[in-house]
């Protein structure tokens, strides 16, 4: 599926990055991260005025993710060539608390006692 040029939205580029990251992107370590590396190259072909679908494409990844970027560096600078924690903001739980509870009852019980072979736990059936 190809999208023409106009559903792209042409002005939701970065027109600084190219200049303001070469000296930040010249240093040795800099291709060695690959959140770095991948951000960079997005921001890069933003710069040259391809639009977010193309550049995602390039990379493999979703335009989406090509936008996402290119806002975080529209709004902190070279500051998004970090990258943030990859943990969720909250959590649920996996169990309800009656469930787990008697989960953790069973795993403190001997495999033996259920005509296992052996004493540990483990996945195999």
């Amino acid at each position: 599926m190809s999208y023409s040029n106009s559903h792209e939205t042409s002005n939701f580029r970065t027109e600084t990055f190219e200049g303001r990251a070469r000296k930040a992107t010249s240093r040795p370590a800099f291709a060695w991260d690959a959140f770095v590396l991948r951000r960079s190259q997005m921001l890069l072909a933003s710069s040259r005025g391809e639009l977010a679908p193309r550049v995602a494409k390039n990379l493999g990844c979703g335009a989406q993710t090509v936008r996402d970027a290119i806002h975080d560096f529209n709004e902190r600078g070279l500051d998004a060539l970090v990258a943030g924690s990859s943990r969720p903001k909250r959590t649920h739980p996996a169990f309800e608390e009656k469930n787990a509870e008697a989960l953790r009852e069973l795993l403190h019980r001997s495999p033996r006692e259920f005509g296992r072979d052996s004493s540990l736990w483990t996945l195999v059936a």
